[in-house]
């Protein structure tokens, strides 16, 4: 399975928003995987959804 996300350019700039206002604050590079992935859930509402059909 893959998946595929698009997020705007300034998403980025949330992960390592440190080093945008603090003096020698880490960057992406330096933050644990651990801190950017955890559990999640699969939500199926394709009931929900129209396909214009």
């Amino acid at each position: 399975m893959s998946q595929w996300m698009e997020l705007p350019l300034h998403t980025g700039t949330h992960f390592d928003g440190e080093m945008h206002i603090v003096s020698g604050g880490r960057d992406l590079a330096s933050l644990p995987i651990e801190h950017l992935c955890r559990e999640g859930v699969i939500v199926d509402i394709s009931d929900e959804m129209h396909t214009g059909q």
